[in-house]
């Protein structure tokens, strides 16, 4: 089988566990956000490049953190520290003091805060000589050609507006903590997300992060479909539907403005609290394509986590039942070999299925 010379593939662990995107140009690859297997406690991206004989050091070019969710950067900081030959790119609205300040207060939760992340991707970054390459609306972070191929990768966001927000609910957070020594709720990174445009000839795909749609022209999707200057007269083939199909990332003129008719879209669950996508969400995607795919189906599907008998009485005597989602990990693959007259090949990997099978 000839080897591919453009894959993206989306990996979503459902139920929560996170969503990681690998893209390979040529014989390099870029990966985009990160999230853990329980089962092996190991990156996906990591586990899936070395299964497929990938040369970490050497062969991965560009990392991408798109925000500071749990669900989107566990793990990011072993993958960098594994690829020697990569670049680190993140948010403007991550790049600035307020947000190393604000993280290096105190980690107060191991588990879900981005502390250990961000100090070791530091770290990392002093030993090496290199900085955060920060992105925003409209930045070019990528150009190359193969076999005479012209290839682009243009950041669509933030804007400028979500970058002076964030960055005033940081200060506004440090103020806080510097008064009452006590750590608020951390502002929401959603707005703050990268969302990614791939301009390939005359073929476009578009990687929605978790940007939301603001009922404003000067942040989110609205801002990159009224002011984008790299979306005019370019329509994307395939989609990353943002936010899990959330409706807080849906509106009918992203469809209509940025995506080609019927388009080949992919996503990824959440089922954790109220759970995304729900009917309705899937609904508002399978109007505008018939080619939907989402990384695993939504599972009701939960045990009872095995632990110490001691726990186990303390927590019956509190009358809490705790129980364990289980892990299903899914992958969406498109890939060519010519990308002068691209035929994609699309794969659904595990648990990926067609969403109208989702319930």
């Amino acid at each position: 089988m000839q080897d591919s010379i453009f894959e993206i593939s989306i990996f979503g662990g459902g139920n929560g566990y996170g969503e990681s995107i690998l893209v390979k140009i040529d014989k390099e690859w870029i990966i985009i956000d990160s999230f853990i297997n329980p089962s092996s406690s190991l990156p996906t991206p990591i586990e899936y490049l070395k299964e497929i004989g990938v040369d970490l050091s050497k062969d991965v070019k560009k990392i991408i953190c798109t925000h500071w969710h749990d669900d989107h950067f566990r793990g990011i900081a072993d993958i960098f520290e594994q690829c020697h030959s990569a670049d680190f790119f993140c948010s403007d609205c991550i790049d600035t003091q307020e947000f190393t300040n604000l993280y290096g207060i105190t980690d107060l939760d191991p588990v879900t805060s981005p502390t250990k992340e961000i100090s070791k991707i530091i770290d990392i970054l002093k030993s090496r000589n290199k900085v955060f390459h920060s992105l925003r609306a409209d930045q070019l972070l990528h150009q190359q050609n193969v076999k005479s191929n012209a290839i682009k990768i243009w950041a669509l966001s933030p804007s400028q507006k979500s970058i002076n927000a964030s960055r005033m609910q940081l200060s506004k957070v440090l103020t806080q903590y510097s008064d009452d020594k006590v750590l608020p709720p951390s502002p929401s990174p959603n707005e703050a997300s990268v969302a990614l445009l791939f301009e390939i000839n005359n073929f476009c795909f578009i990687l929605g992060s978790d940007l939301p749609y603001f009922n404003d022209s000067d942040k989110g999707w609205k801002h990159v479909i009224e002011n984008s200057q790299i979306c005019q007269n370019k329509k994307a083939v395939f989609f990353k539907v943002p936010h899990h199909g959330s409706s807080t990332s849906y509106h009918p003129t992203i469809w209509a403005k940025l995506l080609e008719d019927n388009p080949i879209v992919g996503l990824t669950s959440y089922s954790k609290g109220w759970g995304v996508p729900n009917q309705k969400d899937i609904n508002n995607i399978l109007q505008h394509t018939d080619n939907a795919y989402i990384t695993s189906s939504r599972s009701d599907k939960k045990r009872i986590k095995k632990r110490d008998k001691t726990v186990t009485n303390m927590l019956s005597e509190l009358r809490i039942d705790i129980t364990e989602i289980p892990f299903e990990f899914g992958q969406i693959k498109l890939s060519t070999n010519n990308l002068s007259n691209p035929i994609f090949s699309l794969e659904l990997i595990k648990s990926a299925i067609h969403l109208n099978k989702y319930f």
